[in-house]
């Protein structure tokens, strides 16, 4: 729990600040009653793991979307019709893989990816983020050095941080675009 709390207070103070940047409004937080939370947007990483059930045999580009579809359902259940869900794309070229298989986990990471893309396409609402470009994490390592944690695969903490940012910086700008939608009457 502390961890969890930890990590939504990280993670909301940066999207405040680029939505702040980005000329939105920061808004005081103050926890709601349970029964009146509203949730403006979740972000679900997915994807990384199903690379596991491919080496299975336990999965495929069909069943991940039927699985994705499925989990979107029982997620607007939770947090209301109104909520952006907003998918990342996964950034694995940043891993610290032996090749062949960090080439094997980027390509089927860009399958995943595109399905992420095609749902966010036919579905109000629902958002993907292409994966930062290499080079963000290049400038990141250089400047704070290595973003990746031990296990080769996951972010560390700075890792996450950098990408909280820049998932934080897309986040404001599609709020600004449907904002700026929203006032022209579109």
């Amino acid at each position: 729990q502390l961890a969890g709390a930890a990590l939504f207070d990280f993670v909301s103070s940066s999207v405040r600040r680029r939505v702040a940047e980005a000329g939105g409004e920061l808004v005081p937080f103050a926890p709601p009653a349970a029964e009146s939370v509203g949730v403006d947007a979740v972000v679900v990483m997915v994807g990384l793991n199903d690379f596991k059930k491919i080496l299975r045999g336990s999965t495929s580009p069909g069943i991940f979307r039927t699985d994705i579809e499925s989990f979107l359902r029982d997620m607007r259940e939770q947090v209301g019709p109104e909520c952006m869900v907003v998918f990342p794309g996964l950034p694995c070229e940043v891993m610290m893989l032996p090749e062949p298989l960090k080439t094997v986990a980027t390509h089927v990471a860009g399958f995943y990816d595109e399905e992420k893309r095609r749902m966010a396409a036919h579905q109000a609402l629902v958002h993907f983020i292409p994966k930062p470009a290499f080079e963000m994490w290049t400038r990141a390592a250089e400047r704070y050095g290595e973003v990746v944690a031990q296990d080769g695969v996951h972010p560390n903490e700075i890792g996450y941080k950098v990408f909280a940012e820049y998932v934080g910086g897309e986040l404001a700008r599609i709020w600004k675009e449907q904002a700026e939608k929203v006032r022209e009457g579109r």
